[in-house]
């Protein structure tokens, strides 16, 4: 583009990297991330979080951490995006510990950051798959507390993790209490409950 005479902008830059990070294109995503600093355009929060996102995606969270690092000791202040972006790949890949290890939710709150409804359900999912029920339910309080309202992927999660320990009478509980909420469940969460049923009658 430049060849050609083509202005390039960290808006056009952005595009680009968020393009090679959608095809799993993660090394020229950072070699063109490198690229935007070397011709002396400043990366953004979107740029940062559009390559924490990538290398997250592909599992590399170590080097999410380090453009982590770097988004704020070049003096950006991360977003609630990039914290669940980076809470969420830990917990899905069944690190829940390193999240505090890190203190994201201490460094959310000192800046000023409140969590959101997907803050919440990622912790919930990450304490349920790992069958911290109790947890699980806790952090639920919580975020009703906070005056968020559960959707059906919060309960979905909380459901998954009560029929994955066989705990049916809950799980029939809790999507009951769907309807009183207003939810309509998907059939993720019918699954979930047809899933349970069959293996409590298989045991």
């Amino acid at each position: 583009m430049r060849e050609r005479g083509v202005a390039c902008n960290v808006v056009t830059y952005n595009t680009l990297i968020g393009g090679l990070c959608k095809v799993m294109r993660i090394r020229e995503a950072e070699r063109l991330f490198y690229q935007v600093r070397n011709a002396t355009i400043s990366p953004n929060l979107i740029t940062y979080n559009t390559i924490i996102d990538g290398f997250c995606n592909v599992g590399q969270l170590d080097k999410a951490l380090t453009f982590f690092d770097q988004l704020k000791s070049n003096g950006h202040s991360p977003s609630l995006v990039t914290y669940n972006v980076l809470m969420g790949s830990f917990c899905r890949a069944g690190n829940l510990g390193r999240v505090f290890d890190i203190h994201i939710l201490g460094e959310m709150e000192e800046r000023g950051i409140t969590p959101s409804k997907v803050t919440y359900t990622i912790l919930i999912d990450a304490f349920a798959r790992s069958d911290h029920m109790e947890k699980a339910f806790q952090i639920h309080a919580f975020m009703e507390k906070a005056g968020l309202v559960p959707d059906v992927y919060t309960y979905g999660v909380l459901i998954h993790g009560l029929c994955r320990n066989g705990n049916m009478k809950e799980a029939s509980k809790l999507f009951k209490s769907m309807s009183e909420m207003q939810l309509e469940a998907n059939d993720v969460v019918y699954n979930m409950m047809i899933h349970g049923y069959c293996k409590e009658d298989n045991s």
